[in-house]
């Protein structure tokens, strides 16, 4: 099970230095045609994106992406604080918890 994330270079770079090996660039001309190949790919759990990125999308896609279940899609937005919603929607993908031991660790 992968993660990936798409955006523009500055999203997509912080992704890449946080661990995500799978980032890729968005723009007006490609959006569409990545999001599609990214929705269909059997190896992703979790594609993580940015409003700016999806508003780039058709309606339908949208629409599939927000409705889909494998790969979730996680849109945040520019306001969005740490919030546990992310960590439970990537938990439900994935089955398992990604910062469990993290906190453990700092007990």
């Amino acid at each position: 099970m992968q993660i990936a994330a798409v955006g523009d270079e500055a999203f997509v770079t912080g992704w890449h230095l946080a661990g995500v090996s799978r980032t890729h660039i968005a723009t007006q001309e490609n959006a569409g045609r990545l999001f599609q190949e990214l929705l269909e790919d059997k190896e992703l759990a979790v594609v993580i994106t940015n409003t700016d990125t999806t508003g780039m999308l058709s309606e339908r896609l949208r629409e599939k992406a927000a409705t889909q279940v494998r790969p979730i899609v996680v849109t945040l937005s520019k306001g969005a604080e740490e919030d546990s919603s992310i960590r439970l929607l990537i938990r439900r993908a994935l089955g398992i918890d990604l910062w469990a031991n993290e906190r453990e660790e700092k007990k």
